[in-house]
Formats: structure tokens, sequence, C-alpha cells
């Protein structure tokens, strides 16, 4: 299923949840990959990319791309937490 809209989001939701044992990892994946797509900025993105997948702290990120640790810290706590909205 092609995840291009929200309208896919609700469906896959419902298909998961009506299946018996539905496979909820694979509805989290499927969500993360929505959310990184179409609801987060670029540069929440960036920071979801560098700190939560490649494993960087968000010192080390922040430092990567010249901000300060504080400012990725932020950046990285709104993306996260919108990411974690999508799944709710």
């Amino acid at each position: 299923m092609q995840l291009s809209s929200w309208e896919g989001i609700a469906d896959l939701r419902k298909e998961t949840a009506e299946r018996e044992g539905g496979n909820r990892r694979e509805l989290y994946q499927r969500l993360l990959a929505y959310g990184m797509r179409y609801c987060l900025t670029q540069p929440q993105q960036e920071a979801v990319e560098l700190c939560c997948i490649q494993g960087l702290t968000a010192t080390q990120a922040a430092q990567q791309l010249g901000m300060h640790p504080s400012a990725m810290s932020r950046r990285l706590n709104r993306a996260v937490t919108r990411l974690k909205n999508l799944a709710q």
C-alpha cells in the first residue's frame, strides 16, 4: 500500500487493528516512513536521520550541521513528538 495521503494512514490503522494478530511493528514502520516524508520539516528530517537512524548524539549532530546543541535538541524533540502523535 502506498502512503500518499492521510486517509491511507487511517485505512492502514483500521486494517491492522482488524487483522487477528496484526503486525504493529509494520504499522509503526509505515507511520514513521509517512511521517518522515510528509509531516516533518526538512530540518526535522535531518535531526531524526542523524540522531535516531545514524545514532549520533544531539551534540554530534549539531556540530555536523554547525548549530548549537540545544537548538538540535529542540528540533529533535519537536520531530519525535510529531511522529509519536501520528502513532496514537
